[in-house]
């Protein structure tokens, strides 16, 4: 019986590049699986291999086409969209005389000043009457009261009364001059919008309306893992390892038991 031999590790190039290689083959086959081709009324899919990558894998191409009709309607919908276009390539011309001019919104001065007057008057004229006849009630109860021109309580309630009618005005005033500043900015609004129509129209006429693709619904993909060769190789020499430490083991014992000389009798050849 001769001396068991202790097992060789493994190659790590060697279970490296089988690793690899099993990765490539289950990758590939996976993107077999996953390449579904998928027909539909509105088109198709096709997936097809045209060469081989560097690495040996297979080269896919995917080929989407429409069905007869909705190859049709996008034609039309393409030359639509062309001729959509060449309009609006020529009304390019009139978007450069608009800003090469720049923008002028004008004075609308006046139209601001008639808006605060209009704003004005449509206060003011709840307010005439209702302070003349104010004053006429503050007259006769100040007269009745014995209070004249002059007199100091004749005079603050002439003041007082005063005092409310100029806030009252102040405040149609005010009101006025905010209806002008937004009969101004209107006005200013659509002055601009005026000047830009001719690049809105440009820009609406060259986006036009797209056509679409067909749609297709997604395929459930299968992702079946690769075979793990460097730990099937790594366990191989681990059990081959395991089985060499109990012979060793075993050999130990007969040393131990039988001596040393009746040992090696046993071990020799």
């Amino acid at each position: 019986m001769s001396k068991p031999s202790a097992p060789q590790a493994p190659d790590p190039t060697q279970t490296a590049a089988a690793q690899t290689q099993s990765n490539i083959q289950t990758a590939t086959a996976n993107a077999g699986l996953n390449r579904i081709n998928q027909y539909t009324p509105y088109g198709n899919l096709e997936y097809n291999i045209n060469g081989t990558n560097p690495d040996g894998t297979p080269q896919y191409s995917q080929t989407a086409s429409f069905s007869p009709g909705e190859q049709q309607l996008f034609n039309q919908g393409l030359e639509g969209q062309q001729k959509l276009g060449q309009i609006g390539l020529n009304s390019l011309q009139n978007v450069g005389n608009t800003y090469s001019q720049g923008f002028n919104p004008g004075n609308f001065g006046a139209q601001q000043k008639q808006a605060q007057d209009a704003a004005y008057n449509a206060q003011t004229q709840y307010l005439d009457p209702q302070f003349a006849k104010s004053q006429d009630t503050l007259n006769t109860q100040l007269a009745n009261e014995g209070l004249q021109t002059g007199d100091k309580g004749y005079n603050d309630a002439q003041q007082l009364f005063g005092l409310g009618k100029q806030q009252a005005y102040q405040g149609a005033q005010n009101q006025a001059i905010t209806a002008g500043n937004q009969e101004q900015q209107q006005l200013f609004g659509q002055a601009l919008t005026q000047y830009n129509e001719p690049l809105n129209l440009y820009s609406a006429l060259a986006s036009g309306s797209q056509v679409s693709q067909p749609n297709f619904n997604p395929v459930p993909g299968v992702n079946q893992q690769g075979t793990d060769i460097a730990g099937i190789t790594n366990q191989a020499y681990q059990n081959q390892l395991a089985g060499y430490n109990a012979q060793q083991q075993g050999i130990n014992n007969l040393f131990g038991l039988g001596g040393s000389l009746g040992a090696a009798a046993i071990l020799a050849p």
